[in-house]
């Protein structure tokens, strides 16, 4: 009854795992016994998502299945764990990026392409989000493996397709939303908390009118 069969990944074992609209389901589809001579596979939902959508879906080697799920809107999402055990949980949730991409890496480190201005994230094993970069498009919509560990991104609005290094750049930065406080305000001290490796700093500037 799905007007949308959206996505779809192999399991280890063979069988077919399948993202839905408008019910948000992910199905495991079982092809017939070869001995059976039969043609027509079986299928039962393995979770059912709240949202509208999956657009996307990844294996783990543990045979953990992630799926990501998007609502109505297609502006607010959720990155779904489900474990080889049957247990499901949300590991990373917004309400104003939606997930429309996976790429599980082999350090069990997710990739996640959004809605909002093309961001890809990197969700480690508990679910903490590192944002890695914004894309110029407005959705990143299919990550790809490449040699080297690098990855290619597949992006809409504007459609491009961009190539991602695993290795850093030697300097980066980071511009904060301009803050109107409506009236006349008094700031407080600003305080930077990271890691700072050998031989690298932090600067930050600061402008007001």
């Amino acid at each position: 009854d799905e007007t949308n069969l959206t996505c779809m990944q192999w399991e280890k074992d063979g069988r077919l795992l399948v993202g839905t609209d408008p019910s948000g389901y992910i199905y495991r589809v079982t092809p017939p016994p070869k001995e059976s001579g039969g043609t027509n596979a079986t299928a039962f939902v393995v979770y059912d998502a709240k949202e509208k959508e999956i657009k996307s879906i990844a294996v783990a080697s543990d045979g953990a299945i992630y799926g990501a799920a998007v609502s109505d809107s297609g502006k607010e999402g959720s990155v779904y764990r489900v474990n080889a055990d049957g247990y499901t949980e949300a590991i990373w949730s917004s309400k104003d990026a939606a997930p429309f991409a996976l790429l599980l890496r082999d350090d069990r480190h997710l990739l996640v392409g959004t809605s909002d201005r093309g961001m890809m994230l990197q969700l480690s094993p508990n679910g903490e989000a590192t944002t890695l970069f914004k894309s110029d498009s407005g959705q990143i919509t299919a990550l790809e493996p490449a040699e080297g560990g690098k990855v290619i991104a597949a992006t809409s609005n504007l459609g491009t397709l961009l190539e991602i290094a695993p290795n850093t750049t030697k300097e980066g930065v980071y511009d904060s939303e301009v803050i109107d406080a409506k009236i006349f305000s008094e700031w407080g001290r600003v305080r930077a908390v990271g890691e700072t490796p050998k031989n690298t700093g932090i600067e930050i500037y600061s402008r007001s009118g």
